[in-house]
């Protein structure tokens, strides 16, 4: 089974306190919408999360995973996990996908196994934020990228289907 990392680091994995950030749910009048936390602060809209996570002190690499996670959470609320070990991902998706898991038979039905092989940490090209994802209950991959910085609610996040496989080592 693929891991679920929808949790950036934890006080179990020492991470300083400034950096510890919760991705969870919270009111918002009658409704609960997708949230993020960290510094005190909590956040439900992508733009001011990005523009404090700007503000921060984090190295690149570091930036650029948080703002994959936050993107991602509140785009999607957990539809979508952000695939944080490419490495691993890629050898659990490919023994899954030469298995019989049952969750598979809806990446089957939508044409059969996907090259992951492009499947990479959260980078910037061309500025823009490109990191990849997974669909929960399907394990079928997808490549999202957005403007980076993200500046406006407006600008175009994308999920793309990553190209199937075309031959059988995914």
């Amino acid at each position: 089974m693929l891991k679920a990392n929808t949790n950036l680091p934890t006080a179990t994995n020492a991470a300083p306190p400034q950096r510890r950030i919760a991705l969870h749910f919270t009111e918002y009048g009658p409704s609960t919408v997708p949230a993020v936390t960290w510094g005190g602060h909590t956040f439900t809209d992508s733009v001011d999360a990005m523009l404090a996570l700007r503000r921060g002190d984090h190295p690149l690499e570091e930036k650029l995973r948080l703002a994959a996670q936050i993107i991602n959470h509140l785009a999607f609320a957990g539809q979508f996990r952000l695939i944080e070990d490419p490495d691993e991902f890629k050898s659990q998706y490919r023994a899954t996908y030469h298995s019989n898991d049952l969750r598979l038979t809806f990446a089957n039905q939508a044409g059969g196994a996907y090259d992951v092989s492009e499947i990479d940490l959260p980078q910037l090209r061309n500025d823009r934020l490109v990191f990849w994802v997974y669909a929960r209950h399907t394990l079928v991959p997808y490549r999202v990228n957005i403007p980076y910085p993200l500046t406006s609610l407006l600008n175009e996040l994308t999920y793309e289907l990553l190209p199937k496989r075309v031959s059988p080592a995914c």
